[in-house]
This record gives structure tokens, sequence and C-alpha cells, in this order.
């Protein structure tokens, strides 16, 4: 103690100002929620800084929250940061403005349920903006809870907030609407596997890129509704299922390559995945083609993508290494815990490699039926095998 004192003396108020404003530059989320003790102490004078400190704590949790949630997430799918605006009035719409998504909303004497309501509003303004009138409505109502959930879910000490959102928001939402209850589970499924803010938002960003500001059309919420589906269908596949790997249709075309079976790398090398890769994007031109692995195939993955990182085709590569959500483990009875998601979108201008051929179909010996390895390498229930 006494050598930081030292230390800010010798600082002077001069180096102590430049420590606070690198710290609020560097931190601004965290500088919300300091700020909101320093308000708290003038509210005791003035009613009006109770109100700032409130809104300043609560802006800084969700902010945080979110920047957490979504740090490996491509850029683009957050809109902007959550700012409160008080009022007396109910039911005022949430705005962009300025590069801050406003919500005006009544305060409440509970940090619970300012934190909740504060979240709910806040992410349909923020997620996607301008994919969301091409998106079926069920779907996007969907994705807002589970979000929210996972922006509530990411501070321990949210605990409270997290109770009041499921039984003011999400009990009510899914006693309201059978469908809705179905919709949250398949999302939810997604999310577990990572692939919410990785995969499904991405594609619903670039559609939002590619159609806004056009009228949207029945046959494209049905689009988009089709494609939740099946990659929820490929979230939870099982060893031995069979699906497909790959969804085509006139707005959105992905293709999945799992780097999973190590028996085939061993045999066939890593050259198999790159020709599947290249048959996705240059042959079967698919707009997006995602590699993915766990654990011990991230290193595999990676070594993959060095390999295509010079290809010609590939307009864009994003890479995002994550950890498992924490109830995985339980959930799927696989003892896994980091995954890798690689984005390669490819450019619009079509040629095709000399190493690739139409008659070429070895890449039929790569697996199209499972995420998993084998059954052998997935945990009996109840397993505390780490």
């Amino acid at each position: 103690m006494n050598e930081l004192v030292r230390l800010l003396w010798r600082l002077g108020p001069i180096g102590i100002a430049a420590l606070v404003v690198a710290f609020v530059y560097l931190n601004p989320d965290q500088a919300q929620i300091w700020g909101s003790w320093a308000w708290r102490l003038i509210g005791l004078v003035f009613r009006s800084g109770d109100k700032k400190a409130v809104a300043y704590r609560v802006q800084g949790e969700v902010n945080s929250a979110t920047t957490r949630l979504f740090k490996s997430a491509p850029d683009g799918v957050v809109e902007g940061k959550l700012k409160i605006k008080w009022t007396t009035a109910e039911d005022l719409p949430s705005v962009v403005r300025n590069g801050e998504v406003v919500v005006f909303m009544q305060r409440s004497d509970q940090r619970e349920q300012n934190v909740a309501k504060a979240t709910i509003l806040y992410v349909p303004k923020a997620i996607v903006p301008r994919a969301r009138p091409y998106v079926d409505p069920t779907i996007m109502e969907a994705v807002d809870l589970v979000v929210a959930k996972s922006i509530l879910a990411e501070d321990d000490e949210n605990i409270g907030a997290l109770d009041t959102f499921f039984r003011d928001y999400l009990d009510a939402a899914m006693a309201a609407s059978d469908n809705l209850r179905e919709r949250l589970g398949e999302i939810d499924e997604i999310d577990l596997q990572g692939w919410l803010t990785r995969v499904l938002l991405r594609e619903f960003l670039y559609l939002g890129r590619d159609l806004y500001p056009a009228p949207a059309q029945d046959s494209w919420l049905r689009e988009t509704e089709a494609f939740a589906r099946w990659l929820h269908q490929l979230a939870t596949k099982k060893p031995g299922d069979f699906g497909s790997l790959d969804y085509r249709g006139p707005l959105l075309s992905v293709g999945v390559v799992f780097v999973a079976e190590r028996a085939r790398l061993a045999i066939y090398g890593l050259d198999i995945y790159r020709k599947r890769v290249k048959r996705l994007l240059y042959i079967e031109k698919l707009n997006a083609v995602y590699l993915m692995g766990r654990d011990d195939n991230i290193a595999t993955v990676k070594r993959l993508l060095d390999l295509l990182r010079s290809d010609a085709m590939i307009a864009s590569i994003d890479e995002h290494e994550y950890g498992l959500r924490r109830d995985f483990k339980a959930r799927k009875s696989l003892n896994k815990e980091r995954a890798i998601v690689v984005a390669l979108r490819r450019r619009q201008k079509e040629e095709m490699p000399a190493d690739i051929l139409p008659g070429d179909d070895d890449t039929a010996l790569l697996p199209a039926d499972t995420y998993e390895f084998t059954e052998e390498q997935q945990l009996p229930i109840g397993s505390g095998k780490e």
C-alpha cells in the first residue's frame, strides 16, 4: 500500500489523470461500473445522481457481459453498446443512436429487475438489426431469448437477474407458444455447440447486408427457418446418424467440414480435407465453408487452414477458438472443453483449380455422418472422467 502511495505521489496529478484516461479508454464497461459508485455518492444529495448511478451500473454490467460473450464472434453481429434513458412512459421502443442502442425504461428499485429488463430490451435492437426483416420471426425471437440468457449467465453475480429473466420473460414466452418453445430448444442446442454467434448469426449478418433495405418476402423467411433447423439437426447428430453436411438455398448456401476422424487423417492426411473444401467452393459454389474441430483436433484444423490461406477463391477467413459452454459435458456426455470454427467465404469470381476436377471423387472417403469421433470416445452418462 505504501509503495502504491509513493508511486502516485511521483506521478503527480497529471500522471494520475493520464492513468485514469487510459483505463477508461481501455476498459469503458468497467469504468462505467466504477463511475456508478461515484454517482451513488452524489445521489445521497441529488436524486438525479442516484438515477445515473443505477444506469451506469446496469450499462456496465450488460455491456461487459456482451463483450465477453461475443469476443470470438464476427464483427458486426452486435450493432452497439447499451445506453439507458429513464422514462415514466411505458413501452417506448429502443433506438440506435450515434453507435449506441438507447433503451428507454422505467427504473426499478431492484437491481435484478433493471438488469434483466435492460437486457431483454437491448438484444433485439443490438443483434443483427438489418437482417431481422428477412429472418423468420419465431426463429429471431428464440435467438433473442437465448442470447439474453447467455449475456446474463456470463457473470455468476447475475444469478438474481437470470432468475428474474426466467420468471418474467423466458417462462412466459414459452408458455404462450408451443412453436416458440420448440424453436428455443433448437437454438439453445446450436448455441451449446458454439455455433449461434459464429455460424447462424454470421449467415444472418451477411443476409442482411445483401438484402437490406429490400422488403421481405415470405420465401426468405421460410429459408431462414429451414437453415436454422438444418443447423440444429447438425448440432444434435449422434454417432451413426446420417445427414447433410451442407445447406443449399437461393439465399444461403453453406458447407461444413468436420476435422475429426483421426484414422482417416493417419491414412489420407490433410490433403483429402483440403480437396473437400475446394470442391465445396469451386465446384459446388457454396458461399461459405466452415471448418470445425474440438480439443486435440484444433491444431489439425489450424494446419488445414494454413494450406488454404493463399487460395485465390477465398475472399475472407475468420478463425474463432473458444471454450464450450459449461453445461456441454453434462448434456452431451462428452469430455470436451474447447472448439474451433473457421469461416471461409467464397469470392464471387469463379475459376476451377487445377488439382480439383469434376471427376475427382476421393473426398467421398471423408465421413459424412457425424461430428463425434466414435462411440468409444463418448463418455458414459455420469462419468467423472476429465
